[in-house]
Protein backbone atom coordinates (compact mmCIF):
# COMPACT_ATOMS: atom_id res chain seq x y z
CA UNK A 1 0.00 0.00 0.00
CA UNK A 2 2.48 2.23 0.72
CA UNK A 3 4.37 2.03 -2.38
CA UNK A 4 1.08 3.06 -4.13
CA UNK A 5 0.09 5.73 -2.13
CA UNK A 6 2.95 8.37 -3.21
CA UNK A 7 1.49 8.31 -6.78
CA UNK A 8 -2.18 9.23 -5.80
CA UNK A 9 -0.48 12.71 -5.75
CA UNK A 10 -0.75 14.80 -9.09
CA UNK A 11 0.00 17.98 -10.24
CA UNK A 12 -2.96 20.17 -11.41
CA UNK A 13 -3.72 20.34 -14.87
CA UNK A 14 -1.16 21.76 -17.45
CA UNK A 15 1.48 21.36 -14.83
CA UNK A 16 4.15 18.95 -13.87
CA UNK A 17 6.31 18.04 -10.99
CA UNK A 18 10.03 18.69 -10.91
CA UNK A 19 11.49 17.13 -8.15
CA UNK A 20 14.69 17.38 -6.48
CA UNK A 21 15.89 14.83 -3.92
CA UNK A 22 19.07 16.62 -1.70
CA UNK A 23 21.85 13.65 -2.09
CA UNK A 24 23.51 12.51 0.52
CA UNK A 25 22.71 15.77 2.72
CA UNK A 26 23.81 14.80 5.92
CA UNK A 27 27.07 13.01 5.28
CA UNK A 28 28.19 16.54 3.36
CA UNK A 29 27.16 18.47 6.28
CA UNK A 30 28.56 16.40 8.45
CA UNK A 31 32.01 16.42 6.48
CA UNK A 32 31.66 20.07 5.89
CA UNK A 33 31.57 20.58 9.89
CA UNK A 34 34.52 17.80 10.51
CA UNK A 35 36.61 19.59 7.90
CA UNK A 36 37.27 15.99 6.35
CA UNK A 37 39.13 16.43 3.34
CA UNK A 38 38.86 13.14 1.44
CA UNK A 39 35.07 12.95 2.17
CA UNK A 40 35.14 16.58 0.84
CA UNK A 41 36.98 15.40 -1.92
CA UNK A 42 34.73 12.64 -3.06
CA UNK A 43 32.09 14.38 -2.86
CA UNK A 44 33.67 17.32 -5.02
CA UNK A 45 34.88 14.76 -7.46
CA UNK A 46 31.17 13.05 -7.79
CA UNK A 47 32.78 9.81 -6.87
CA UNK A 48 30.28 7.16 -5.36
CA UNK A 49 31.27 7.77 -1.27
CA UNK A 50 29.76 3.90 -0.49
CA UNK A 51 31.95 2.34 -2.74
CA UNK A 52 34.77 4.72 -1.62
CA UNK A 53 34.07 3.70 1.91
CA UNK A 54 33.99 -0.37 0.77
CA UNK A 55 37.46 0.41 -1.01
CA UNK A 56 38.98 1.25 2.14
CA UNK A 57 37.29 -1.48 4.31
CA UNK A 58 38.65 -4.32 1.80
CA UNK A 59 41.91 -2.81 0.67
CA UNK A 60 40.57 -2.51 -3.47
CA UNK A 61 40.20 -0.73 -5.74
CA UNK A 62 36.80 1.28 -6.18
CA UNK A 63 36.36 -0.33 -9.58
CA UNK A 64 36.64 -3.31 -7.55
CA UNK A 65 33.75 -3.25 -5.09
CA UNK A 66 30.76 -5.73 -5.29
CA UNK A 67 27.22 -5.18 -4.85
CA UNK A 68 27.52 -6.66 -1.89
CA UNK A 69 30.56 -4.67 -0.84
CA UNK A 70 28.88 -1.14 -1.46
CA UNK A 71 25.73 -2.03 0.51
CA UNK A 72 28.52 -2.47 4.05
CA UNK A 73 29.81 0.63 2.38
CA UNK A 74 27.07 2.79 2.91
CA UNK A 75 25.90 1.41 6.08
CA UNK A 76 29.15 2.45 7.45
CA UNK A 77 28.64 6.11 5.65
CA UNK A 78 25.01 6.32 6.97
CA UNK A 79 25.37 4.39 10.35
CA UNK A 80 29.36 5.09 11.28
CA UNK A 81 29.65 8.96 11.19
CA UNK A 82 27.48 9.07 14.64
CA UNK A 83 29.41 6.69 16.72
CA UNK A 84 27.29 3.44 16.53
CA UNK A 85 28.50 1.03 18.33
CA UNK A 86 29.42 -2.61 17.33
CA UNK A 87 26.30 -4.53 17.97
CA UNK A 88 24.15 -1.95 16.74
CA UNK A 89 25.64 -1.43 13.57
CA UNK A 90 25.26 -5.23 13.23
CA UNK A 91 21.76 -4.89 13.70
CA UNK A 92 21.80 -1.77 10.93
CA UNK A 93 23.86 -3.17 8.06
CA UNK A 94 20.94 -5.81 8.19
CA UNK A 95 18.73 -3.26 6.91
CA UNK A 96 20.99 -3.27 4.49
CA UNK A 97 20.42 -6.58 3.42
CA UNK A 98 23.89 -7.60 4.77
CA UNK A 99 24.80 -9.67 7.59
CA UNK A 100 28.52 -9.35 9.34
CA UNK A 101 30.05 -10.74 12.53
CA UNK A 102 30.81 -9.14 15.50
CA UNK A 103 35.02 -9.58 14.06
CA UNK A 104 33.77 -7.44 10.75
CA UNK A 105 31.70 -5.04 12.80
CA UNK A 106 34.95 -4.16 15.00
CA UNK A 107 37.18 -3.98 11.97
CA UNK A 108 34.88 -2.09 9.71
CA UNK A 109 34.12 0.59 12.64
CA UNK A 110 38.20 0.88 12.84
CA UNK A 111 38.11 1.36 9.04
CA UNK A 112 35.87 4.35 8.97
CA UNK A 113 37.63 6.21 11.32
CA UNK A 114 41.29 5.47 9.75
CA UNK A 115 39.82 6.70 6.65
CA UNK A 116 38.20 9.75 8.10
CA UNK A 117 39.79 11.19 11.07
CA UNK A 118 38.65 14.36 10.76
CA UNK A 119 35.18 12.66 12.08
CA UNK A 120 35.74 11.03 15.66
CA UNK A 121 38.61 14.51 16.13
CA UNK A 122 34.77 16.33 15.55
CA UNK A 123 33.07 14.20 18.21
CA UNK A 124 35.69 14.92 20.72
CA UNK A 125 35.96 18.00 20.43
CA UNK A 126 32.44 18.94 20.56
CA UNK A 127 32.16 16.42 23.51
CA UNK A 128 34.63 18.56 25.42
CA UNK A 129 33.48 21.67 24.01
CA UNK A 130 29.95 20.73 25.44
CA UNK A 131 31.66 20.38 29.15
CA UNK A 132 33.62 23.25 29.11
CA UNK A 133 30.96 25.44 28.14
CA UNK A 134 28.50 23.86 31.38
CA UNK A 135 31.00 23.56 33.92
CA UNK A 136 33.08 26.55 33.44
CA UNK A 137 30.32 28.16 31.60
CA UNK A 138 33.01 29.31 28.93
CA UNK A 139 32.62 30.30 25.44
CA UNK A 140 34.25 27.43 22.82
CA UNK A 141 33.68 27.35 19.38
CA UNK A 142 34.17 23.73 17.12
CA UNK A 143 34.71 25.46 13.60
CA UNK A 144 30.99 26.67 12.56
CA UNK A 145 29.19 25.98 16.07
CA UNK A 146 29.62 27.79 19.07
CA UNK A 147 29.04 26.10 22.90
CA UNK A 148 27.77 28.45 25.34
CA UNK A 149 26.90 27.53 29.63
CA UNK A 150 24.12 29.22 31.42
CA UNK A 151 23.02 28.77 35.02
CA UNK A 152 20.91 25.86 33.63
CA UNK A 153 21.79 25.01 30.23
CA UNK A 154 23.95 24.62 27.11
CA UNK A 155 22.85 26.59 23.99
CA UNK A 156 24.73 25.09 20.66
CA UNK A 157 24.60 28.08 17.83
CA UNK A 158 24.57 26.93 14.45
CA UNK A 159 25.68 29.17 11.37
CA UNK A 160 21.74 29.25 10.33
CA UNK A 161 20.82 30.87 13.00
CA UNK A 162 19.38 28.26 14.78
CA UNK A 163 19.93 27.48 18.73
CA UNK A 164 20.28 23.98 20.19
CA UNK A 165 19.39 23.92 23.92
CA UNK A 166 20.18 21.64 26.41
CA UNK A 167 18.82 21.74 29.82
CA UNK A 168 19.96 20.56 33.12
CA UNK A 169 23.17 18.69 31.56
CA UNK A 170 24.98 16.82 34.37
CA UNK A 171 27.69 14.09 34.68
CA UNK A 172 27.96 11.03 36.43
CA UNK A 173 31.11 8.85 36.71
CA UNK A 174 31.70 10.94 32.91
CA UNK A 175 28.29 9.83 31.42
CA UNK A 176 26.50 12.96 30.21
CA UNK A 177 22.78 13.36 30.87
CA UNK A 178 19.86 16.12 30.34
CA UNK A 179 16.51 16.72 31.52
CA UNK A 180 13.90 15.69 28.83
CA UNK A 181 10.74 17.82 30.11
CA UNK A 182 8.48 16.28 27.28
CA UNK A 183 9.17 12.71 28.81
CA UNK A 184 9.70 13.88 32.55
CA UNK A 185 13.04 12.21 33.22
CA UNK A 186 16.61 12.24 32.50
CA UNK A 187 17.96 11.44 29.12
CA UNK A 188 21.60 9.80 28.67
CA UNK A 189 23.66 11.56 25.57
CA UNK A 190 27.18 11.38 24.56
CA UNK A 191 28.84 12.82 21.45
CA UNK A 192 27.55 11.05 18.83
CA UNK A 193 24.14 12.56 20.04
CA UNK A 194 25.26 15.87 20.09
CA UNK A 195 27.03 15.54 16.48
CA UNK A 196 23.94 13.86 14.96
CA UNK A 197 21.63 16.67 16.79
CA UNK A 198 23.96 19.99 15.13
CA UNK A 199 24.19 17.53 11.50
CA UNK A 200 20.09 17.01 11.66
CA UNK A 201 19.29 20.97 12.36
CA UNK A 202 21.66 22.35 10.04
CA UNK A 203 20.75 20.01 7.19
CA UNK A 204 16.82 20.79 7.60
CA UNK A 205 17.89 24.51 7.29
CA UNK A 206 19.55 24.06 4.04
CA UNK A 207 15.95 22.64 3.01
CA UNK A 208 14.27 25.45 5.06
CA UNK A 209 16.95 28.06 2.84
CA UNK A 210 16.67 26.54 -0.33
CA UNK A 211 12.89 26.25 -0.18
CA UNK A 212 12.39 30.01 0.41
CA UNK A 213 14.75 30.91 -2.35
CA UNK A 214 12.68 28.83 -4.73
CA UNK A 215 9.09 30.75 -3.50
CA UNK A 216 11.56 33.65 -3.88
CA UNK A 217 11.87 33.10 -7.46
CA UNK A 218 8.37 32.57 -8.29
CA UNK A 219 8.22 28.65 -7.90
CA UNK A 220 5.28 27.02 -6.27
CA UNK A 221 6.65 23.84 -3.59
CA UNK A 222 3.93 22.26 -3.76
CA UNK A 223 6.06 19.58 -0.75
CA UNK A 224 8.89 19.17 1.07
CA UNK A 225 9.21 14.84 2.18
CA UNK A 226 12.78 14.68 4.69
CA UNK A 227 15.61 15.88 1.92
CA UNK A 228 13.35 16.37 -1.14
CA UNK A 229 11.77 18.66 -2.69
CA UNK A 230 8.21 19.09 -5.31
CA UNK A 231 7.80 21.52 -6.96
CA UNK A 232 5.00 22.39 -9.40
CA UNK A 233 5.17 23.94 -12.28
CA UNK A 234 3.59 24.86 -15.72
CA UNK A 235 3.79 22.32 -18.42
CA UNK A 236 4.63 25.09 -21.19
CA UNK A 237 7.58 26.72 -18.78
CA UNK A 238 11.17 25.55 -18.61
CA UNK A 239 11.68 25.72 -14.98
CA UNK A 240 13.51 23.27 -14.22
CA UNK A 241 17.16 25.00 -14.67
CA UNK A 242 16.29 27.78 -12.48
CA UNK A 243 15.37 25.29 -9.76
CA UNK A 244 18.26 22.95 -10.63
CA UNK A 245 20.32 25.87 -10.11
CA UNK A 246 19.16 27.07 -6.53
CA UNK A 247 18.76 23.68 -5.32
CA UNK A 248 22.52 23.28 -6.02
CA UNK A 249 23.60 26.81 -4.36
CA UNK A 250 24.70 26.15 -1.02
CA UNK A 251 22.97 28.95 1.31
CA UNK A 252 25.18 32.18 1.85
CA UNK A 253 25.88 31.11 5.52
CA UNK A 254 27.40 27.68 4.35
CA UNK A 255 29.61 28.87 1.99
CA UNK A 256 31.76 26.47 0.25
CA UNK A 257 29.49 23.61 1.10
CA UNK A 258 29.41 20.65 -1.57
CA UNK A 259 25.90 20.58 -2.29
CA UNK A 260 24.25 18.43 -4.59
CA UNK A 261 20.51 17.83 -5.69
CA UNK A 262 19.25 15.35 -8.27
CA UNK A 263 16.74 16.20 -10.30
CA UNK A 264 13.96 14.80 -12.00
CA UNK A 265 11.65 17.34 -13.94
CA UNK A 266 8.14 16.69 -16.36
CA UNK A 267 6.55 13.76 -13.74
CA UNK A 268 2.79 13.03 -14.11
CA UNK A 269 2.72 12.17 -10.35
CA UNK A 270 4.98 11.38 -7.40
CA UNK A 271 7.27 8.75 -6.86
CA UNK A 272 9.89 7.77 -5.21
Amino acid sequence: VKRIIPGLFIPRKGHVFVMGDFAAIECRVLAYLAGCKKMLSAFEHDKDIYKEMAASLYRISAMDVSKKQRQIGKALILGRGYGMGNDKFRAYAETYGVKISEEESMLSGAAYKKAYPEIPAFWSACEQAFEMAWTKKQVVQVGHVIFKGYASYVKISLPTGRDLYYHLPQYDRRQLSIMDYRNKCRKDIWAGVIVENITQAIARDILDDRIKMLIHNGIYVAAHIHDEIVCEVPQDKQQAEIIFSILNTPPKWFPGFPLKTEIETNAKRYHK
